[in-house]
């Protein structure tokens, strides 16, 4: 179980919520910008016309690692501005409204992908000390309990890396390819999950996510799915 430390502020206003329960104002709800269809099959991003099926990247790119993913909201905005604040004010009271925004709009997603397991990226354990906390972890653990599905912290961060936000879509990918592994403590060689949900805050180019599927599928895994919060837009 999560201990909140803060009382529920809304993200978009950021003012405390009453009555208990309740996360977001009404009058403030209707301005999330949430992700609406029509979206890529393969990754979730934004199409501009239904008549498209995947986005240019997904149409000539087949190896991403990962089968399907999808995110909630863009990064810009109310919730991106919420997502800052867990990380660098350790803000972590919108964690469980991010995890209830992803099963009330993507439920049906996660129960067709039909994982074992929940996922989370992993940080590198010298940034966590420093943090305090993985919010893709916590991310995980609300998810979990609003899912009923167990969270399994099967991968490690073996590599510092330089931070993604600074890099381009080559050198991210660059950045990550041998950064993550199994964790062999916690996850016995014959114990392999068929299918698993990746969780993560913010998707950009994907390569953080196809970096983590890579080390999954090469353990066995099947099929890996993923959910991000919010997707950000692709450096050039």
């Amino acid at each position: 179980m999560i201990t909140w430390l803060y009382p529920e502020r809304c993200p978009v206003c950021m003012q405390i919520v009453t009555p208990k329960g309740v996360m977001v104002h009404p009058e403030c709800k209707c301005k999330l910008d949430s992700i609406k269809e029509p979206v890529c099959y393969k990754c979730g991003m934004p199409l501009s016309s239904e008549d498209e099926e995947y986005c240019t990247v997904c149409s000539y790119k087949n190896n991403r690692g990962w089968d399907q993913g999808r995110s909630i909201f863009p990064y810009h905005g109310s919730v991106g501005n919420a997502l800052r604040l867990v990380k660098k004010d350790g803000r972590v009271e919108f964690v469980r409204f991010f995890a209830k925004q992803i099963k009330e709009k993507q439920q049906a997603f996660i129960l067709r992908m039909a994982p074992s397991c929940i996922v989370p990226v992993p940080l590198h354990p010298s940034k966590q000390r420093l943090r305090g906390f993985n919010q893709a972890e916590l991310l995980a653990r609300a998810l979990g309990e609003e899912m009923n599905l167990p969270v399994c912290l099967l991968l490690k961060k073996q590599k510092k890396t330089k931070d993604q936000k600074s890099l381009g879509k080559n050198q991210r990918i660059k950045n990550v390819a041998d950064a993550f592994a199994v964790d062999e403590a916690v996850w016995p060689e014959e114990n392999v999950p068929e299918s698993v949900l990746l969780l993560d805050d913010v998707s950009t180019t994907g390569s953080t996510l196809t970096a983590c599927a890579n080390t999954l599928k090469a353990r066995g895994v099947k099929r890996v799915a993923f959910i991000s919060v919010c997707v950000a837009e692709q450096p050039e």
